[in-house]
């Protein structure tokens, strides 16, 4: 009895099922093939270079399918992630994403914590470094030399495809940004919704007043502690419309601050994990 369909068909020189005849005969294009193969010559075989795999996939490995990074698709298109697509890039698509040469750097290489927002004894112990110290002693002496992601280095990491696991943890991240937001492919909210006097959908710049003191605050009151949401292929970055504060270090902190919105960026009562790049 012949093939009434190309499953029965094992042998990947005759691996389509012509129905009419009930033959297993050579492939013709690659929706004939087992997911990871490509029509060659009339066989199914893995690939060796993008040009023989479906449109938007890369060979990687020997196989085709999803990109992990712009080096993995053909110039001059780009990954699109998370859905691991390569593409040509738009003409009006700013900012630019990183190029192979920027994502040969290490970057994102893990996670550390879950802690609070004072890192000192959840993370480097209670005698050494307090703050961003001893987050970046923390990362380095965990992944080798790593230190605190800051939001930026985060971003490029994620351009550049090094997240998608991370995306696909249902979780939280305290945020360490450094710079004005600009526009990327992440979600973005702003909350500002007790931040009085700020503009609505607009994220302040850079400053302590949004990184809980540099991590060294434990309260709700006088700073406010942006943050980072993932799962689902997801990465949410929940955003400080009001930076500022009464300019008061550590120890010594005000009662209240105007620019922090408590309950809705918290620092205390709140654990969250810390990334480290490289």
């Amino acid at each position: 009895m012949g093939c009434l369909s190309s499953v029965e068909c094992t042998d990947p020189a005759k691996a389509t099922c012509e129905t009419a005849t009930g033959v297993c005969g050579p492939c013709t294009q690659n929706s004939q093939c087992a997911a990871g193969t490509a029509c060659q010559n009339g066989i199914c075989a893995g690939c060796l270079s993008n040009e023989v795999c479906s449109a938007g996939q890369a060979c990687v490995a020997g196989r085709c399918g999803p990109c992990g990074s712009h080096s993995q698709c053909s110039a001059p298109q780009v990954c699109d992630l998370p859905q691991g697509v390569c593409r040509s890039p738009p003409h009006s698509e700013e900012p630019p994403r990183p190029r192979p040469d920027a994502c040969a750097s290490a970057g994102y290489v893990g996670l550390i914590g879950p802690t609070g927002p004072v890192w000192a004894s959840g993370l480097a112990g209670s005698s050494g470094p307090v703050g961003l110290a001893a987050g970046d002693a923390t990362c380095s002496a965990t992944y080798g030399g790593a230190h605190v992601c800051s939001w930026e280095e985060l971003k490029a990491s994620d351009n550049c495809g090094s997240l998608i696991a991370l995306r696909n943890i249902t979780g939280t991240l305290w945020m360490h940004r450094t710079a004005v937001e600009t526009p990327n492919g992440v979600t973005k909210v702003v909350d500002a919704a007790s931040d009085a006097g700020a503009a609505p959908g607009a994220a302040g710049p850079p400053a302590k007043g949004g990184r809980c003191d540099d991590w060294r605050y434990p309260g709700n009151d006088a700073y406010d502690g942006e943050w980072i949401e993932t799962g689902g292929g997801m990465m949410i970055a929940h955003l400080d419309s009001d930076t500022t504060d009464n300019g008061n270090d550590f120890p010594s902190y005000p009662a209240v601050s105007s620019g922090a919105a408590p309950g809705v960026l918290p620092c205390g009562g709140v654990s969250r994990h810390v990334a480290c790049c490289k």
